[in-house]
């Protein structure tokens, strides 16, 4: 019993093991939402993809977000981010660029973030003119150019039109195109070299075989080619004189353009629709966005109208403490200017008392010196006198005449000098007399 039961027990635990490793290899493996490509088809917008991986919470609209950054250079510094211009609502997880923002010769850096931008899942940098795949070429047709002699192999003028989402005419893009060609029962594929014409010719296909033809094109400096234009199917039976097949063939032929171009018109009309119903979106959001630009400007407005009443505030606060400053300090000034006035009247009465009281000694002095002018005038008048009396009384003196007489004349010229430097002494007085009163009438003045 113990036996089957440890049989038991170990079935039981290979075969969970073998039950826990099939689940194991059954579960995929996790990828994370990466972009698939950014394409563009006339090298004025364009688009951009991703997938949401495994993550399948995240495949509702707005879980993941696409921002972009444009510079010059892809060293240059970097500036702010912006979102998507335009999430497109026919396709999802798709951006479409708008002519508005797609610029060449740039370099754009997009990034695929999530809803609250704190992770980011995936990053691609690219040029525009690098990711530029054209969409096929239309009206694809074929002319027959010659039948080998043995009725076994002919060649054929393949001629197309450009896309016309492509602007060729305006050599805005320049486009290379090819042909490749192939037994309609074979999977390999034959290609002729790359050729900038609207027409190429297509060597040694043989008769009796449905020859299939297609075209694609790529820009001159594109790496990648777009996507290949419808076949068209070219049959030329080895007896090609016969000119009833070739006239089927033609008919056949313009059939099959007809229909091309009826479905090129309904593509055409369907874009034309998306292309009115992003015209439609793109005025709304521009609506939107010319409201919330006047919203701004009416705030940032009325910002200004209250930082501009903020400074004139301060303006008028600085020029009262201004005004109140220099009226204190002109108090102050008129204070010290006031002082310095009582000091100078002061200093004026001193000098004036200084000034009368050296009045008062220089007339003394000159009355002094008048006095011993007249004393020593008095002296030589009466000397003089004295000398003429005693040469009237002595007739004949011991002196010579010539002696009184010199000396006379002598006592005359002391006489006269002391009377020239005594005039000059009183010059001087007067003199500085006047120059004190000068200078008294300029304190007066400077006072004033």
């Amino acid at each position: 019993m113990a036996a089957a039961l440890t049989v038991l027990l170990f079935s039981l635990h290979i075969f969970t093991a073998a039950a826990l490793e099939s689940v194991s290899e059954q579960v995929p493996p996790k990828r994370p939402p990466q972009l698939t490509g950014c394409v563009s088809t006339n090298m004025e917008t364009f688009r951009c993809t991703w997938n949401v991986g495994t993550s399948q919470g995240l495949s509702e609209p707005g879980e993941l977000r696409l921002f972009y950054i444009n510079k010059k250079s892809p060293h240059a510094p970097s500036e702010e981010w912006s979102e998507c211009p335009h999430y497109s609502t026919n396709k999802t997880n798709e951006c479409f660029f708008s002519e508005k923002h797609t610029t060449i010769w740039t370099f754009y850096t997009v990034e695929l973030r999530s809803r609250d931008q704190t992770m980011l899942y995936d990053e691609k940098t690219f040029c525009v003119e690098d990711i530029v795949r054209p969409d096929p070429p239309v009206g694809l047709n074929w002319t027959l150019l010659n039948v080998s002699l043995t009725g076994n192999y002919y060649d054929v003028m393949v001629s197309w039109k450009p896309p016309q989402s492509a602007d060729v005419g305006m050599g805005w893009m320049t486009l290379q195109y090819e042909v490749q060609y192939r037994d309609a029962s074979s999977d390999l594929w034959e290609a002729v070299e790359p050729v900038k014409s609207t027409h190429c010719s297509v060597f040694g296909l043989q008769t009796n075989v449905n020859n299939e033809v297609r075209v694609r094109c790529k820009t001159n400096s594109g790496k990648e080619f777009g996507e290949f234009s419808d076949s068209v199917f070219i049959h030329i039976p080895s007896k090609e004189r016969d000119s009833l097949l070739v006239t089927v063939n033609g008919l056949q032929q313009t059939l099959q353009e007809q229909c091309n171009l009826r479905v090129e018109n309904e593509r055409l009309k369907n874009d034309m629709a998306d292309l009115k119903q992003q015209n439609e979106r793109l005025s709304e959001d521009g609506e939107a966005e010319v409201q919330r630009l006047v919203s701004e400007m009416r705030a940032e407005g009325e910002r200004h109208k209250r930082e501009l009443e903020t400074v004139r505030q301060q303006c008028r606060r600085e020029v009262e403490d201004a005004h109140r400053q220099g009226f204190n300090q002109l108090e102050a000034r008129d204070a010290e200017v006031k002082k310095l006035l009582e000091k100078k009247d002061v200093d004026l009465e001193e000098m004036k008392k200084r000034l009368k009281e050296q009045e008062r000694e220089r007339q003394s002095e000159l009355l002094k010196l008048q006095m011993e002018f007249g004393a020593k005038l008095a002296r030589v008048q009466s000397t003089a006198q004295w000398s003429q009396q005693q040469q009237q009384q002595h007739g004949s003196s011991i002196l010579p005449q010539s002696v009184f007489k010199r000396k006379l004349q002598f006592f005359q010229e002391e006489k006269n000098k002391e009377i020239v430097a005594l005039r000059q002494r009183i010059r001087e007085l007067e003199e500085n007399q006047r120059a004190c009163g000068l200078n008294d009438s300029r304190l007066k003045r400077r006072k004033i």
